[in-house]
This record gives structure tokens, C-alpha cells and sequence, in this order.
């Protein structure tokens, strides 16, 4: 059924552009989950720290979960758990043996640890039991969860912390918030004061992470305020080039296409190259002729504009105008124009 749904799809794509099937089985499939081409290395427990945190802080109670159902997980004639299981387990080893690893790989495995967790949340309701071990398990993943943030911003991203620090500090009265509910649940031998503190937990979570959710969503969102300003500053008419990068939500905003400059990697597949020419190019010379031909907008980072800064006047210290900085990138256009 799912064949016969998407596959017609493809299928008139593929024949449309020559080219293309090969890059998305070859190129975007096989050697994204058997090479390292597209960049995306991480280690093999690399989305067991993202599913800890995407889970954060139903994750405290998934060891006592996975130990208490797992005969009924095993058990064939239990089609609900099991199948949940084959849901989670299946794409996250999967995807933990690629060599390209992204957060949103495993998105698909949310549903299914949930789905585990309530129905085991559901039966330790009706008896009214607690883990033997809550106070434990949750002390140890709140220790981990602090090493891991500290190991993130003060060794791996230590740049990252000043942007960032405000919201950590909440991280620690929300885990000793949930350690003295875990105690006070295995001691009174009730549940419900230990679920009452994690939902309230899940709710203010998201805003505690938000600044590194940011950092991390790529560029759709972040690209949003660069196009917005193009949509205001620019010249009706006029190109906007990407200069060393393809971002898809600019013309996605700006609601036209874009030209490229040194980022056609992800166009090899197009074999018409008189067509692709006319938008996608790779030499520089064809970018300065650009520039004092009439307005152009580039939108770069500050090593390329340098870049085209030396081309465009080897001899002089005139420099392209900066219209609007979005982090690292901007948008430019000619000084004098």
C-alpha cells in the first residue's frame, strides 16, 4: 500500500529529471548510511544521548519500564508491546550503525517509547506501585544529564556558553525537583507525586532547551530573517546568489528562485547543464561581472566575502555593503548600487 502511494510520485520525478534516482538512492541513501561523504559522523551511542534528552525526563523511568515489561515484550502473543518494541528497536539500531547521524533520524521512535511507557505507567497505576530503584535511577541520569551539559558547553562548545548559561542554571533545580519527587514517591509508595513532578517538568522543558534547539535546527529557520530582509531591501528583479552554501527556505521566504555560487553539490544529478548554467556557477569572474552589471544581493559568510571583497577590487579597500547579519551569514550588496 505504501508503495502504491508514493511510488508514482518518485517515479514521475525520476523520469522528469535524468539523473535523479541515482542521486537519491546512491548518493542520498546508500552512501549517507555507508560513508562518511555527507559529514554527519557521530559515534555509535550518538542517539542514545539524543533519545535521552528527547524523552527528558520520561527517561528516568524507562530502565524500571523496559525491566518490569519485558516478558510481556518477548511474549509473541502480546502484539501491542511487541510491536511497539519492533518500532523503537528496528530504526534506532538502523540508525545508530549509519555513518550519518542527524537529531531528527530517530523522530519516528518517539511515539512507540511513549506508547511503552503509558501502557507500563497505566498498570503501575492501577497497583499503585513504585520502582523499587526511583530514587537511584533518577539520581544517576540527573548526574548524567549534568555531566553531559557540562561536557557540551565547557569542552566540546565552550563558545556556546555565555548565550546559553541563563537557561542552564535552571537545569539544576529541575533535577533536584525531580530526585526529591522520586524519593518522596518510593518513600509514601505512590506514584503519582513522582508523575505529577515530571509532567510539570515536560512543560517547562522545551524553554529550557530552546537556545540549543536553535543553535541546532539548521538552516530553514535560521535563513527566515535573512529573507524577510530580502524581501524588503532588494531591487525587484534583481538576483539574490547564495555564495558557498544552499539554503532552501531563501527562495522558499522570498518566494523566487535564487542563483548559486560554489554550492552545486547537491545538483550533480541535473544533466541539463546549459540550464543548470544559467543559475548555478562556479567561477568567480562571472560574479564580479555580476556585481557591476547592476544590483545583485549575495547572501555569505564573512571568509567569502572576503573573498569576493579581493576579487572585485584587488587594488583598493572598498568592501561589499552589509544590508543584514543573520549569525554568521549576511546579505551584501555593491557599495556603490
Amino acid at each position: 500500500l505504501f508503495a502504491l502511494i508514493a511510488a508514482p510520485w518518485f517515479v514521475a520525478v525520476c523520469l522528469r529529471n535524468p539523473g535523479l534516482f541515482t542521486q537519491l538512492v546512491v548518493y542520498e541513501t546508500w552512501q549517507r548510511v555507508t560513508t562518511t561523504v555527507h559529514g554527519r559522523i557521530g559515534p555509535w551511542y550518538y542517539f542514545i544521548g539524543v533519545f535521552s534528552v528527547g524523552f527528558f525526563p520520561w527517561i528516568f523511568l524507562v530502565p524500571a519500564a523496559v525491566r518490569e515489561r519485558w516478558a510481556a515484550i518477548r511474549d509473541a502473543r502480546n502484539g501491542y508491546e511487541s510491536l511497539c518494541f519492533c518500532w523503537f528497536a528496528v530504526p534506532f539500531v538502523a540508525f545508530s550503525a549509519s555513518k550519518s547521524k542527524l537529531i531528527a533520524y530517530i523522530l519516528p521512535v518517539f511515539p512507540a517509547a511513549a506508547l511503552l511507557l503509558a501502557r507500563w505507567i497505566d498498570r503501575a497505576l492501577e497497583n499503585d506501585e513504585v520502582p523499587r530503584t526511583a530514587t537511584r535511577t533518577t539520581l544517576v541520569g540527573a548526574l548524567l544529564s549534568l555531566a553531559g551539559i557540562a561536557w557540551v558547553l565547557h569542552v566540546d562548545r565552550p563558545a556556546a556558553l555565555e548565550g546559553v548559561a541563563t537557561h542552564v542554571m535552571f537545569f539544576y533545580p529541575v533535577l533536584g525537583l525531580l530526585v526529591m519527587a522520586a524519593d518522596r514517591a518510593e518513600r509514601k509508595g505512590r506514584l503519582r507525586p513522582l508523575l505529577a513532578a515530571m509532567a510539570v517538568v515536560s512543560l517547562v522543558f522545551p524553554a529550557l532547551v530552546a537556545p540549543f534547539a536553535d543553535e541546532a535546527e539548521g538552516d530553514f529557520k535560521m535563513m527566515r530573517p535573512l529573507a524577510m530582509a530580502i524581501r524588503k531591501l532588494a531591487k525587484p528583479g534583481a538576483p539574490v546568489v547564495l555564495c558557498g552554501f544552499g539554503a532552501t527556505s531563501i527562495p522558499f521566504y522570498i518566494e523566487r528562485s535564487v542563483c548559486t555560487f560554489e554550492c552545486a553539490s547537491d545538483l550533480h544529478y541535473e544533466k541539463n547543464r546549459a540550464e543548470l548554467a544559467k543559475q548555478h556557477f562556479e567561477d568567480m569572474g562571472r560574479l564580479v561581472e555580476m556585481l557591476e552589471q547592476g544590483p545583485v544581493y549575495l547572501v555569505a559568510d564573512d571568509e567569502m566575502r572576503q573573498r569576493i571583497d579581493r576579487a572585485q577590487w584587488p587594488r583598493t579597500h572598498r568592501r561589499l555593503r552589509i544590508l543584514a547579519t543573520e549569525r554568521r551569514y549576511m546579505l551584501l550588496a555593491d557599495p556603490d548600487r
